[in-house]
Protein backbone atom coordinates (compact mmCIF):
# COMPACT_ATOMS: atom_id res chain seq x y z
CA UNK A 1 0.00 0.00 0.00
CA UNK A 2 1.24 3.59 -0.88
CA UNK A 3 1.74 5.66 1.79
CA UNK A 4 3.33 9.29 2.22
CA UNK A 5 6.22 8.76 4.37
CA UNK A 6 7.28 5.79 2.10
CA UNK A 7 6.63 7.93 -0.68
CA UNK A 8 9.03 10.11 1.17
CA UNK A 9 11.75 8.55 2.83
CA UNK A 10 12.60 6.93 -0.33
CA UNK A 11 13.65 10.08 -2.14
CA UNK A 12 15.62 10.84 1.06
CA UNK A 13 16.93 7.58 1.02
CA UNK A 14 17.65 8.27 -2.80
CA UNK A 15 19.57 10.91 -2.12
CA UNK A 16 21.65 10.35 1.43
CA UNK A 17 23.88 7.67 2.50
CA UNK A 18 23.04 8.35 6.62
CA UNK A 19 20.29 5.33 7.87
CA UNK A 20 16.83 7.13 8.24
CA UNK A 21 14.43 5.08 11.03
CA UNK A 22 10.72 5.91 11.64
CA UNK A 23 9.80 6.87 14.92
CA UNK A 24 13.26 5.77 16.89
CA UNK A 25 16.64 4.46 15.96
CA UNK A 26 17.86 0.84 16.43
CA UNK A 27 18.90 0.09 19.84
CA UNK A 28 22.57 0.03 19.08
CA UNK A 29 22.51 2.68 15.61
CA UNK A 30 25.62 4.22 15.67
CA UNK A 31 25.66 7.84 14.72
CA UNK A 32 24.81 9.29 12.92
CA UNK A 33 21.36 8.75 11.53
CA UNK A 34 18.22 10.32 11.18
CA UNK A 35 14.86 9.12 12.87
CA UNK A 36 11.04 10.72 11.21
CA UNK A 37 7.79 11.36 12.31
CA UNK A 38 4.52 11.98 10.53
CA UNK A 39 3.22 14.96 13.36
CA UNK A 40 0.22 15.47 11.31
CA UNK A 41 -1.68 14.47 8.18
CA UNK A 42 -4.50 16.66 7.37
CA UNK A 43 -7.14 15.50 4.31
CA UNK A 44 -8.25 18.65 2.71
CA UNK A 45 -12.63 18.78 2.76
CA UNK A 46 -14.99 20.40 -0.10
CA UNK A 47 -18.56 21.03 -0.60
CA UNK A 48 -19.04 17.53 1.61
CA UNK A 49 -16.69 15.62 -0.01
CA UNK A 50 -12.53 14.86 1.21
CA UNK A 51 -10.56 15.65 -2.17
CA UNK A 52 -7.47 13.62 -2.80
CA UNK A 53 -5.27 16.51 -1.28
CA UNK A 54 -3.34 16.37 2.04
CA UNK A 55 -1.10 18.11 4.02
CA UNK A 56 1.36 15.88 6.07
CA UNK A 57 3.92 17.67 8.63
CA UNK A 58 6.97 15.77 9.19
CA UNK A 59 9.93 15.88 11.81
CA UNK A 60 13.68 14.65 11.24
CA UNK A 61 15.55 14.58 13.89
CA UNK A 62 18.96 14.43 12.92
CA UNK A 63 21.56 13.17 15.19
CA UNK A 64 25.62 13.64 14.92
CA UNK A 65 28.58 13.08 17.16
CA UNK A 66 29.74 16.86 16.01
CA UNK A 67 28.19 20.13 15.62
CA UNK A 68 29.31 20.49 12.17
CA UNK A 69 28.31 16.94 11.08
CA UNK A 70 24.93 17.42 12.18
CA UNK A 71 24.97 20.46 9.85
CA UNK A 72 25.93 18.71 6.79
CA UNK A 73 23.17 16.04 7.37
CA UNK A 74 21.09 18.33 7.84
CA UNK A 75 21.99 20.46 4.94
CA UNK A 76 21.74 17.31 2.73
CA UNK A 77 18.59 16.60 3.91
CA UNK A 78 17.36 19.95 2.88
CA UNK A 79 18.97 19.43 -0.52
CA UNK A 80 16.98 15.78 -0.60
CA UNK A 81 13.55 16.68 -0.50
CA UNK A 82 12.77 20.71 -0.03
CA UNK A 83 10.62 21.76 -3.30
CA UNK A 84 10.60 18.27 -3.67
CA UNK A 85 7.66 16.83 -6.38
CA UNK A 86 7.17 13.86 -8.26
CA UNK A 87 5.19 10.72 -7.96
CA UNK A 88 5.54 7.37 -5.99
CA UNK A 89 3.47 4.34 -6.41
CA UNK A 90 0.26 6.07 -6.56
CA UNK A 91 1.31 9.26 -4.31
CA UNK A 92 1.57 12.21 -5.93
CA UNK A 93 3.85 14.65 -3.97
CA UNK A 94 2.98 18.60 -5.17
CA UNK A 95 5.61 20.18 -3.06
CA UNK A 96 7.78 20.06 0.45
CA UNK A 97 8.68 22.82 1.88
CA UNK A 98 10.41 23.22 4.99
CA UNK A 99 8.67 25.11 7.90
CA UNK A 100 11.06 24.99 10.53
CA UNK A 101 14.99 23.74 11.56
CA UNK A 102 16.03 24.15 15.44
CA UNK A 103 19.08 22.95 16.99
CA UNK A 104 18.62 20.74 19.88
CA UNK A 105 20.27 20.80 22.81
CA UNK A 106 23.93 19.26 22.75
CA UNK A 107 23.92 15.62 24.61
CA UNK A 108 26.83 14.09 26.44
CA UNK A 109 27.38 11.98 23.16
CA UNK A 110 25.75 13.27 20.29
CA UNK A 111 24.30 17.10 18.71
CA UNK A 112 20.97 16.63 16.77
CA UNK A 113 18.87 19.36 15.00
CA UNK A 114 14.72 19.13 14.23
CA UNK A 115 13.77 19.93 10.69
CA UNK A 116 10.04 20.25 9.95
CA UNK A 117 8.02 19.46 6.62
CA UNK A 118 5.08 20.61 5.13
CA UNK A 119 3.91 17.89 2.46
CA UNK A 120 1.29 18.66 0.00
CA UNK A 121 0.09 15.46 -1.78
CA UNK A 122 -2.65 13.79 -3.33
CA UNK A 123 -3.40 9.85 -2.40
Amino acid sequence: MADIATAIVTRLESQITTPVFPIVADANQALPYIVYRIVSDIPYHAMGEDTADKTARFQFDIYAATYAAMRTIAASVKTAISRYSGTSDTIVVTGVFLENEIDREAEENYNSISQDYMVHYES
